[in-house]
């Protein structure tokens, strides 16, 4: 059975055997994830199949330059950054790739950034990919790359919402 958890919900047991085959990605839920959480700088959520961290994301508020935006998406909004949301990392163990846990986190994510765009201004969603497959997953739910850093991607909330409601 899978369930998702606030990381200080957890133990640390239950992700010492986490690995995505990102070092980066696994360094971070293993050292600065719970830290990061308490301290309000990233909330990180897992996904849990039987008390085993199989994948993770890491979410926080952040801001995009209005420049940053494509040319087609700025139609309408003001010339000065942009409140976003940002995924800064989403990772599944090598042992459940492929079976769309990935999926799974993202709609997870775009379910709590929804309820917090209700209260807390934000016009889109943004990551940075890690590499070319990374930027490929996120692409295929409608994600666009930064004008200016094709690693760096967005959503506007307007997108979720319809993903979500589908």
């Amino acid at each position: 059975m899978l369930s998702t958890k606030s990381i200080d919900q957890i133990s640390p047991s239950s992700y010492k055997d986490f690995s995505s085959d990102i070092k980066e990605l696994d360094e971070y839920l293993k050292r600065f994830a719970k830290g990061n959480h308490k301290k309000n700088i990233g909330k990180t959520f897992v996904l849990l199949h039987e008390e085993k961290v199989i994948g993770f994301y890491t979410i926080s508020m952040a801001i995009i330059d209005f420049n940053e935006i494509s040319e087609e998406l700025r139609k309408g909004l003001p010339r000065y950054s942009i409140p976003v949301a940002r995924i800064g990392r989403l990772a599944v163990d090598v042992e459940h790739q492929g079976k769309n846990m990935g999926k799974l986190l993202l709609m997870d994510a775009f379910e709590r950034i929804m309820e917090a765009s209700t209260s807390i201004a934000a016009y889109a969603i943004v990551v940075d990919a890690k590499n070319e497959r990374s930027k490929k997953f996120y692409e295929r739910f409608g994600f666009f790359s930064y004008e200016e850093n094709p690693m760096s991607l967005y959503i506007p909330m307007q997108t979720v919402e319809k993903i979500l409601n589908s």
